[in-house]
């Protein structure tokens, strides 16, 4: 069955349901920046089946060199020069130009092989990482601050717009104009058991403990002005680290100050383990290309969901009782924020539920009562509040849970709960 251009546009059909045919309130959960872009691809690659596999919105920037290089990347293609892309209209073999600038043209391709017969190419990873906002713009710890004053004066300015370093003092509560953006976001330490995390930190890191060192280092991190950095988070733009450090648009980025024919500000960098890392710049724009280029209209709508509910609760506003909701990924994205916010905490920096526990309480005291400091009035106080429990009452601890005694450190517990936050909590339990 072949797919036409209108099919394309994932508004009209979407897994093979029209989108007129969904309820309303779920149709407003996606976001109109993402359908006007799959509406506005102009350059779109079909298989064999006729089936789309990827696509682009060019606006005269992507050249030929660059199509050519990113299919590579995305797909499991023949060896370069033995496959080619070729318009399904005309017929026309477009050839890699001896000048690298050429723009790739508008239109409808496939991808040919050396007896010109259509591929069917197969994605070399659909796995996208969803890069939570609420993560990335959770409140500093001293180790983040201590990360960000290492990189700004090893950056000294934001490596994407140009503009100074500068950091206020917290006690002036003014909102920050750079950021520390970190390459690779924030996960779990159990995830360096996954095989393509791996290979992206192959000689950076070679267990659990030292891939979350890497991921609070400088080699996952540089100096962003703060609009650019949620550009870069969401992967609007990327850094082609092949291309000279070239900044790739995917959409329209202008109004975040972010140059259209700029590169990675890196020249003032040595060539050290301190700069930002080429494996985690490609590793982004990796993603980039999977979010942005393969055909899969299905999975950016999910994250779309999740990215809406950050902004949501990053705004203040209270979440709506939509299942979207309390599904995943958005529940997972509530979780984290709330964890965060409420006790200083992000599961991504490879803290156990213990190591937050100690935080906001501390030590527990499990010394053993002197002689000197018995009181005995407090047998008295126990028999009285033994004597409230009702009859019936089950006692459901079990015998063997030793229960000790926590000095509460109010200071922590007061700078970490926000009460703005005790709506979202509410909704999070309610929902979990």
């Amino acid at each position: 069955m072949t797919t036409s251009r209108d099919e394309a546009h994932f508004s009209k059909n979407y897994d093979g349901v029209d989108a007129g045919l969904e309820q309303e309130d779920e149709a407003s959960d996606f976001d109109p920046d993402v359908e006007r872009y799959y509406a506005n691809r102009n350059i779109l690659i079909y298989n064999q089946e006729g089936t789309i596999v990827a696509g682009l919105h060019q606006r005269g920037f992507f050249t030929i060199t660059n199509v050519y290089k990113w299919l590579a990347i995305l797909f499991h293609l023949p060896q370069s020069g033995t496959w080619s892309i070729q318009s399904r209209e005309g017929g026309e073999i477009i050839d890699i130009p001896s000048r690298s600038r050429t723009i790739f043209p508008l239109g409808s391709f496939h991808l040919i092989d050396q007896d010109a017969q259509i591929l069917s190419p197969l994605p070399k990873s659909t796995s996208y990482r969803y890069r939570c906002l609420v993560n990335d713009s959770r409140k500093s710890t001293p180790a983040d601050d201590e990360l960000f004053n290492q990189v700004g004066l090893r950056d000294e300015k934001c490596l994407i717009t140009g503009m100074g370093w500068l950091i206020y003092p917290k006690e002036w509560g003014v909102a920050p104009l750079t950021v520390c953006a970190k390459i690779f976001p924030f996960v779990t330490p159990s995830e360096w058991w996954n095989s393509e995390v791996q290979e992206i930190f192959r000689g950076m890191a070679d267990s659990p403990e030292t891939f979350a060192q890497v991921m609070m280092s400088p080699s996952n991190s540089f100096v962003c002005a703060y609009m650019a950095s949620e550009g870069f988070h969401h992967h609007w733009f990327s850094i082609d680290v092949d291309d000279d450090y070239r900044i790739v648009h995917f959409t329209n980025c202008e109004q975040w100050r972010v140059p259209w024919d700029g590169k990675l500000l890196i020249d003032t960098c040595e060539e050290t383990d301190s700069r930002p890392s080429d494996a985690l710049l490609r590793a982004h724009f990796h993603q980039a290309l999977i979010h942005w280029g393969l055909h899969d209209p299905g999975k950016h709508r999910e994250f779309i969901i999740a990215s809406k509910l950050a902004f949501n609760i990053q705004n203040r506003e209270e979440p709506s009782d939509r299942q979207c909701w309390i599904r995943e990924p958005g529940k997972t994205v509530l979780e984290a924020y709330v964890a965060q916010q409420l006790l200083g905490y992000c599961v991504e920096l490879g803290k156990t539920s213990r190591d937050i526990f100690l935080d906001v309480f501390g030590e527990p005291d499990d010394t053993e009562p002197s002689e000197d400091s018995f009181d005995p009035t407090a047998e008295a106080e126990n028999v009285e509040m033994e004597a409230e429990i009702e009859p019936g009452q089950v006692d459901d601890v079990d015998s063997d849970f030793a229960i000790s005694f926590w000095p509460i450190d109010e200071k922590l517990i007061k700078n970490n709960i926000d009460p703005e936050l005790i709506p979202a909590l509410d909704f999070w339990l309610a929902g979990s």
